[in-house]
């Protein structure tokens, strides 16, 4: 439900020729879009049953032995939906992502690794279409705390290196996964972490945070997917999602409009937050001489 207000991930479906065997996250996506935007919103409609649509989907990630969790199942659908539509363009063409769905989702963090005494530095690099971050230290109460804690220098080795971390390359579509989840030892499981954490509806993340080279964006929230319950094996999911200035709560067939004060008072089963680079301006072409559309179905041929 939180993907569905992305206008250029709605663009990318539109170019997808249905393919149940060769492009199933793709297809079954791309339904349950058709299926969302067919509905007018002054009149009633029935429940649309989404597990239906995405079954085929859902069976394969079953297979692997996932745990229920949505977290992992948003970036099981982004990873497969990148998959299915890596680029299939020739040498000539300057590519910078492996496909239209890291044009949209994906990111780059630089870490940065030095002994102690070294004049120069260990660097690599690690893309990524969620960022998952950190939030059982005591400081951490909110997403720009999160992030602090994420980027901010540590030592490792008995203090022989420090590491750090900064964002080479941030995405267009700004998907965070709070780590509410935490293996405990004295319990064999998986426990969860209550605690409140705050969010912005409006995100620029901290110079700090970024490598020289990066450029800053400036996000407006678009989506919170929230937990109830007290294990990863329980509980209950709900999603608030905006669309143009309009706040809605999905709580299964219950679908009612909200204020953003509503929105914000999420803070202790707020779980995944999807924010939209607010300039809203996505190019998926290789080059500039390409037409997008053409980019776009080359990418499922």
């Amino acid at each position: 439900q939180g993907l569905l207000p992305f206008t250029a991930l709605m663009m990318l479906l539109s170019n997808c020729s249905p393919d149940p065997e060769r492009h199933p996250f793709h297809t079954s996506f791309l339904k349950v879009a058709r299926t969302f935007y067919s509905q007018k919103p002054d009149q009633p409609v029935d429940a649309v049953n989404a597990l239906e649509i995405l079954k085929h989907v859902i069976s394969r990630w079953q297979e692997l032995g996932a745990m229920q969790d949505a977290g992992e199942f948003l970036a099981y659908i982004l990873d497969g939906m990148h998959e299915e539509c890596k680029w299939q363009v020739d040498s000539r063409c300057n590519v910078p992502f492996g496909s239209p769905v890291q044009v949209l989702f994906g990111g780059v963090m630089r870490n940065t690794v030095r002994a102690r005494g070294a004049r120069t530095d260990s660097v690599s690099y690690e893309p990524f279409n969620v960022l998952s971050l950190p939030i059982d230290a005591p400081q951490v109460n909110s997403v720009e705390d999160a992030l602090c804690a994420f980027t901010a220098t540590e030592t490792i080795n008995g203090g022989e290196f420090t590491k750090s971390v900064r964002f080479q390359e941030m995405p267009h579509a700004l998907v965070i996964t709070l780590q509410r989840f935490s293996y405990d030892a004295t319990r064999g499981a998986a426990s969860k972490i209550k605690k409140e954490l705050t969010y912005p509806n409006e995100l620029r993340v901290d110079p700090a945070h970024l490598a020289p080279e990066c450029q800053s964006r400036a996000y407006e929230l678009l989506a919170v997917l929230c937990h109830t319950g007290l294990s990863i094996d329980s509980g209950h999911y709900y999603a608030l999602v905006r669309y143009d200035d309009s706040w809605y709560l999905y709580d299964d067939e219950i679908v009612s409009k909200v204020s953003a004060a509503e929105v914000a008072k999420r803070t202790y089963d707020v779980y995944i937050l999807i924010y939209a680079n607010r300039s809203g301006k996505v190019s998926f072409l290789p080059s500039s001489s390409t037409r997008v559309t053409e980019v776009l179905r080359a990418a499922f041929a």
